[in-house]
């Protein structure tokens, strides 16, 4: 069994050396959005690949780029069915993605991993909460890799949970904008 988790970064790198001591082999793969189908594709026909956990669904400020990411998305989602790999969701950000240029479509693509997901995970006990009071999806939360969100925000913020309120009933009304 193989889990692939997209990007290589310090979080990843830490979630592989975790699940490597029980036994699981983890794939981390360049988080390139133009060639993950392709690199999944390759993964997919040579290993038992059982998870694939999507991360960050960031896009460029060109149109063209974003529209092209968006194909690979839906090229990656495809392929995960195909070879029946299940999806799941670790959502580092709720309100909105960190390159956020064209919020309808990251908007699409959250809305087809909240349909198509099997799992939802954040990276913090306090996201938690706020991911399943948002989305309306349980979630859990992935072993302790401290996040800057834990040391700049609050448990039980009214605020905090003010501003989530109105950006999931923007969302849901489908006129999300970046707060």
């Amino acid at each position: 069994m193989s889990i692939i988790i997209s990007g290589t970064c310090g979080k990843a790198k830490a979630w592989k050396a975790h699940l490597s001591l029980e036994g699981i082999n983890v794939i981390l793969l360049n988080s390139n959005p133009f060639l993950l189908p392709l690199r999944l594709f390759y993964k997919a026909i040579r290993e038992n690949v059982s998870v694939f956990v999507f991360r960050y669904l960031n896009d460029y400020s060109s149109l063209f780029k974003s529209a092209l990411v968006f194909v690979c998305f839906v090229a990656t989602l495809v392929l995960c069915r195909a070879f029946n790999i299940r999806v799941v969701w670790l959502c580092h950000n709720i309100n909105s993605e960190t390159n956020n240029h064209f919020p309808r479509i990251t908007d699409i693509k959250r809305r087809m991993l909240l349909r198509i997901a099997s799992e939802f995970a954040v990276t913090s006990p306090l996201l938690k909460a706020h991911f399943e009071l948002f989305f309306g999806k349980k979630a859990r939360f992935v072993f302790p890799i401290q996040s800057d969100w834990d040391a700049k925000n609050k448990a039980g913020s009214k605020e905090l949970i003010q501003n989530t309120l109105d950006y999931r009933d923007r969302y849901l009304k489908g006129t999300s904008v970046r707060i």
